[in-house]
């Protein structure tokens, strides 16, 4: 995360494989960040570059990163998660951040394999809020 050209907050990231980063609006439904140049997970041609992408996040709007233990359940399409994860974080976007990780993990985890969640959130007034999920046997700080 950093400031951009404009003031505002911008994304930049690489994928090494997980899912797609979550932008919630403060109104409006989710959107995934999808690249179209996705590059390939990690470790499988160490050779090929890293692509960057970027992306503004608006005051208010909030940034959801996660691996693919909060979307994925055995025996379901990875569609299904993602759309239980969007209509999930719709209806959640107003929590205070911290709360909003932690509903996510309850509501939308299977929670058969390991999870992580990094959310960002700039406040009306540009700062940045940031939180992280900490639900049984899982690590993380506030």
């Amino acid at each position: 995360m950093r400031h951009g050209a404009d003031g505002g907050w911008e994304m930049e990231w690489a994928n090494a494989g997980h899912p797609p980063p979550v932008l919630v609006p403060v109104d409006g439904p989710p959107r995934l960040l999808a690249a179209e140049d996705a590059d390939v997970p990690l470790c499988v041609d160490p050779r090929r570059p890293r692509v960057t992408h970027r992306h503004p996040v608006g005051p208010g709007e909030t940034l959801l990163l996660y691996t693919d233990g909060l979307v994925e359940v055995p025996g379901e399409h990875l569609n299904d998660g993602l759309a239980r994860l969007c209509r999930t974080a719709a209806a959640a976007r107003h929590r205070p951040l911290a709360d909003f990780c932690d509903h996510l993990v309850a509501q939308v985890a299977d929670v058969r394999d390991d999870i992580a969640v990094i959310a960002f959130r700039p406040d009306p007034q540009g700062r940045a809020v940031d939180g992280a999920s900490r639900g049984p046997g899982r690590e993380g700080g506030r």
